[in-house]
Order: structure tokens, then C-alpha cells, then sequence
């Protein structure tokens, strides 16, 4: 089997754009990815920092704004994207000394207000009442404990520091919906691998090496609704594609299955092109996948 890394991205704005790595990407198991998820919108107008992403109503342009530019000492810039249009500029003089509490998910994390300028900004581009947080290395929170072990970290994404896609799986949807306009982009992985191994292949491994990073493959991605939100557009797609599909073909109880999420068991350097490794296998279907209509795993 030939695997090679041929996407790595990162998402500094939960929700955001896509930002594009070209040279490489640095994992370690007690930050995560360097750099994704450290900035989070959340709700303004009450007490609780409730987080706000695509699934938010009215929040589905959150797709095509992201950094710009971004450094420890001249700050972050956010641009939109699809309009070419600068949006906001977060300024580190401009942060808060004392953590607040946010939610993602219903789960508590300490981070940082990012300063009333950059939030009239945002709050102005998107039409409502909004705050920036920012969440610094140190203030990484743990992952989920039911999957991994004390040590890992993550930052505001949803549950783990590492999400992996497949180009053949991406095919296969796009096969099933008959929709050309489903990209890998909708799906929002941190490393894509492409191939000559058959769709879903990764339902059957465990344990990967990449580079000089050792991942292994806790819990099958579930989906949400953001992949039928068109990632270079803002805009959900009518046929609710791909999420009919996935229903379909992916589906095991109530969730719908795409994307592995991972554990950084040895951190290091990635860099696209890297080939993928299969360290160990499964011995049969992850637990959450069972009664799915479609799988790549072969015993």
C-alpha cells in the first residue's frame, strides 16, 4: 500500500478558514497541533461565553474568514476570504490578564478575552454581539478521558488535537451523492492522505507513523451538518449533501462516520508529502461503527 500526506491545514479560528500548511506541521502531545484552535468566537450577551461556529444560525460565512497574518508580537489579523476584505485585528497588548470561563460543548475551559477592539470588529463583520477568545498553550485542555490518557491536550476544537481524512473515502462520497462540489475542505481534516488503497481502508488502522509523528486512531469522526456548508462559499448546499450519503452508507445509531480522530502518541514534524505507515491494525470495527451499511475494513 503506497499513503502519502498530500494536505496539511490548520484551523487558527474554530470554525474558520482553512490555513494551509506548505511546509510542515509540528504536533507534541501535550499542545496538540501548534496553532489550531487557539482562537474561539463565543456569545456576548450573557455570562456564560457560550462557543459560536458554522452549526450557530446565521453563522455560516464563518467559513471563509481566517488569519491573514499572524505573529507573537504584530498580532493576528482576520480577512474574509471569499470578499478579499480585512476584517478584524487582535492585538496582544489588548488581551485580558485573568482567564474567563468558556464552553465548548458544555465543557469548561479557561481562556482569554482578546480586547474589545477586535470584537467590535468581528461583531460588525458578522452582524451580532460577539467576543474573541484565546487560548494559550499552557491553557490546553485535556481530551476526552473515555479515549485518551491524562497527558493529551487539545485546544478549542471539538474533541481531539488531530483529525485525518482520506482522498479515497472523499471519492467514494462524492460517488454516492453524485455531487462534484463536495471537496475535502468540508470536511475540515488537519492531515489528508491520498493513495492507492480502497475507500474507508482506514476503518482498519490503528496506529500510523507519518514523518517523525506517531498517531493512533481512537474514535471514528462524527459528523455534523458543516459539511454541507460549502467551505469557499459560506453557503449550505439544498441536497443536504454529504450528510444524506454518510446517513445512508456511514451510519451506526444516531452519528454518521467520516474522518478518524487521532492521539498524538509521539509528537514531531510532518511535512506534506510524507508517506504513512500502518503500524498496527485493527482486528475488527471499531465499537462505533458497528451496523454501518459501508466499511474499508478487511479481515
Amino acid at each position: 500500500m503506497q499513503a502519502t500526506v498530500s494536505k496539511l491545514n490548520i484551523f487558527p479560528l474554530k470554525s474558520g478558514r482553512a490555513l494551509p500548511l506548505v511546509r510542515r506541521m509540528i504536533l507534541s502531545t501535550e499542545r496538540g497541533v501548534e496553532f489550531d484552535r487557539r482562537y474561539m468566537l463565543v456569545t456576548a450577551h450573557d455570562d456564560q461565553r457560550l462557543m459560536v461556529t458554522q452549526r450557530t444560525p446565521g453563522m455560516t460565512g464563518m467559513a471563509t474568514v481566517g488569519v491573514d497574518i499572524a505573529s507573537q508580537e504584530a498580532g493576528t489579523y482576520f480577512r474574509d476570504f471569499k470578499t478579499d476584505r480585512f476584517v478584524a485585528a487582535y492585538d496582544p497588548n489588548d488581551v485580558a490578564t485573568q482567564p474567563q470561563i468558556v464552553h465548548v460543548h458544555g465543557k469548561p475551559i479557561g481562556a482569554f478575552d482578546a480586547g474589545d477592539r477586535v470584537a467590535e470588529e468581528l461583531s460588525a463583520h458578522f452582524g451580532r454581539k460577539l467576543r474573541l477568545m484565546k487560548l494559550f498553550d499552557d491553557n490546553a485542555r485535556a481530551v476526552d478521558p473515555d479515549f485518551a490518557r491524562p497527558v493529551d491536550r487539545v485546544g478549542f476544537a471539538d474533541g481531539f488535537a488531530v483529525m485525518l481524512a482520506t482522498t479515497p473515502s472523499l471519492e467514494q462520497v462524492r460517488h454516492w451523492s453524485n455531487d462534484g462540489t463536495i471537496t475535502m475542505a468540508d470536511f475540515r481534516p488537519n492531515i489528508e492522505i491520498d493513495g492507492d488503497f480502497a475507500p474507508f481502508a482506514e476503518d482498519g488502522w490503528k496506529r500510523v507513523r507519518i514523518g517523525e509523528v506517531e498517531l493512533e486512531f481512537v474514535k471514528p469522526c462524527s459528523r455534523c451538518i458543516i459539511p454541507e456548508i460549502v467551505q469557499s462559499t459560506g453557503v449550505k448546499r439544498d441536497n443536504k449533501q454529504p450528510t444524506a450519503s454518510l446517513h445512508e452508507f456511514r451510519r451506526a445509531g444516531k452519528a454518521r462516520y467520516f474522518g478518524e480522530n487521532a492521539l498524538i502518541i509521539k509528537g514531531g514534524i510532518i511535512h506534506p508529502g510524507d508517506t504513512l505507515e500502518v503500524l498496527e491494525h485493527r482486528t475488527g470495527l471499531h465499537p462505533l461503527l458497528e451496523g454501518v451499511k459501508f466499511t474499508g475494513l478487511r479481515l
